[in-house]
């Protein structure tokens, strides 16, 4: 009897730790452009690997076509993220006196519960996945 409760419960154990679920953060950020047309472009922080070839736009959020996309304000951003399964965590000021008009007034912090790390940009693309994906197209 004792055999047969331990291994229930062994197996209770081991299948409860194959469907943790991990949470992971990400930063977002927002800034208001006025070139081809206004709108805000929106920038995500959420641990990528870097490298000395990409650049900062890199991590902007991008259509199919690679291009910014146009959000209307920036809970318009939060809400895309939103939509793709993201959480809304904090939202911090960026309190830099010599910060300039143009450089981000906040910055929203978005968490999710994945099972896997490739969940983590299921449903948005950056500059950089689109240039990736585009190179390993050819």
């Amino acid at each position: 009897m004792k055999r047969l409760v331990l291994l229930a419960l062994a197996i209770i154990v081991s299948l409860s730790s194959a469907f943790a679920q991990k949470k992971v953060f990400m930063d977002l950020t927002c800034w208001y452009k006025t070139t081809a047309g206004a709108y805000y472009a929106a920038q995500v922080d959420y641990g990528q690997t870097w490298s000395i070839h990409l650049t900062q736009s890199g991590r902007n959020l991008v259509n199919e076509n690679g291009n910014d996309i146009h959000f209307s304000s920036t809970m318009q951003a939060v809400n895309y993220l939103v939509d793709r399964g993201w959480d809304l965590f904090a939202v911090y000021p960026n309190t830099n006196p010599n910060r300039k008009v143009s450089d981000p007034e906040v910055t929203y912090v978005l968490y999710k519960l994945i099972n896997s790390e490739e969940e983590i940009t299921e449903g948005f693309l950056t500059k950089d996945q689109y240039t990736k994906q585009k190179k390993e197209e050819k």
